[in-house]
């Protein structure tokens, strides 16, 4: 007797018996042959659900990690633009040369905390020596 199911003939249900069985017993190896079928089925559709979840699982991993990968390489990628744009900065601004000049640190003038020493103000206009010997 074929066992069958929605998804076609699966197999065959095989029953031996000394002389040939009367419509009764067959009726109950035809009804005991549909369940089969079908729990054949269903055994067959779960055994291709695990499958496929153990093979979603390992997709699921691997992008993962692609994806830590590719999240270190943005910030890695990030920190060098930083340091390409403060270069390219700092060679617009010395326009290409070297435009620093050593300066002296006079032990009289007091310092400023982030650009070293501080500057005396600058005289105004008309004052000072000069403008005196002018006058005179």
């Amino acid at each position: 007797m074929g066992l069958r199911s929605s998804g076609g003939l699966l197999g065959y249900l095989l029953v031996s018996a000394g002389k040939p069985p009367p419509d009764e017993d067959r009726f109950l190896v035809y009804a005991l042959a549909q369940p089969t079928g079908a729990a054949l089925y269903n055994a067959e559709a779960r055994r291709r659900d695990r499958e496929y979840a153990r093979q979603l699982f390992r997709a699921i991993e691997e992008r993962d990690a692609v994806n830590e990968r590719l999240t270190a390489l943005v910030a890695e990628l990030e920190e060098q633009r930083t340091v390409h744009d403060v270069l390219a900065r700092t060679s617009l601004t010395d326009e290409g040369g070297a435009r620093h000049r050593r300066r002296r640190v006079r032990a009289d003038r007091p310092r400023h905390p982030c650009r070293g020493p501080l500057r005396k103000p600058p005289r105004p206009r008309g004052a000072g020596p000069a403008r005196a010997r002018h006058q005179a």
